[in-house]
């Protein structure tokens, strides 16, 4: 469904990574999301960037976060502005679809994320057996 879309909107305060973001950008449907966490990274030169409202007009109370984190708050009129520049601009959201699966085939594409995912649990395998060859040495 997402490729029947002509933008997809993601309006989250933090995001760690923006799964939905780039599965819409996979299907050539551009984004438009605030600029915060990774969802920056992943919209930048492909997408609408909203910009968050400034830290001084808002007090942000973070309770559902043990850490006592503060998010910054995307700015909702902003955020129209830019359906409203998508809706008028069909080309945009065309080049900008283009750009979007490129940005996803270069980046995460199967032969670039497996190659990393293989280095990273060959390196956990070594780490587990070095963990191993200590506790037998403790042992014994």
């Amino acid at each position: 469904m997402l490729g029947a879309a002509n933008v997809f909107v993601h309006n989250a305060v933090a995001e760690g990574f923006g799964l939905p973001l780039v599965e819409a950008c996979a299907c050539g449907t551009p984004p438009i999301a605030p600029d915060n966490s990774a969802q920056t990274e992943n919209v930048r030169g492909h997408g609408w960037l909203v910009k968050n409202i400034d830290e001084d007009i808002y007090f942000d109370y973070p309770v559902y976060i043990p850490t006592l984190q503060e998010y910054p708050i995307p700015d909702q009129n902003r955020l129209l502005r830019c359906l409203d520049e998508a809706y008028d601009n069909p080309d945009s959201v065309k080049r900008f679809g283009r750009l979007a699966r490129r940005f996803v085939e270069e980046k995460y594409a199967w032969d670039k994320v497996i190659p990393q995912w293989l280095r990273f649990l060959t390196e956990l395998e070594e780490e587990i057996e070095l963990f191993d060859v200590l506790e037998a040495a403790l042992k014994g």
